[in-house]
C-alpha cells in the first residue's frame, strides 16, 4: 500500500456528502404515491370514462368524498374494491 490508496477522512467526508445527495434526488424523483385521486385521475386508472365514475359513485359502489365541488377517491380502498371483486377465469 503506497501513499495514494490511503483514504482520508476528508474522503469519506466527501463521498458521505454525494451518497447524502444522490439519496435526495432519488427521494424527489420518486416522490410518494397519491393517497387520493380526482375523477379524471381515476377515468385514467381504470380505463373508464366520467361518466362510468359517476354511475359508480351515485349506486354507492365506491367511495368518495367531495370537498368545495371536487370528488376525491381514496386510492388503497380502490385497489382493495377491485381484488375483492376480482373474478378469475379457469380454463
Amino acid at each position: 500500500m503506497n501513499a495514494h490508496d490511503l483514504i482520508t477522512q476528508k474522503d469519506l467526508s466527501n463521498l458521505e456528502d454525494r451518497i447524502i445527495e444522490k439519496i435526495s434526488l432519488l427521494i424527489q424523483n420518486h416522490p410518494k404515491p397519491k393517497k387520493w385521486l380526482r375523477t379524471s385521475e381515476l377515468c385514467e386508472l381504470l380505463g373508464i370514462s366520467a361518466s362510468s365514475v359517476q354511475n359508480l359513485r351515485n349506486n354507492k359502489k365506491i367511495p368518495h368524498t367531495l370537498i368545495e365541488g371536487t370528488y376525491f377517491y381514496p386510492l388503497e380502498e380502490i385497489e382493495s374494491l377491485m381484488e375483492k371483486n376480482r373474478r378469475d377465469i379457469n380454463y
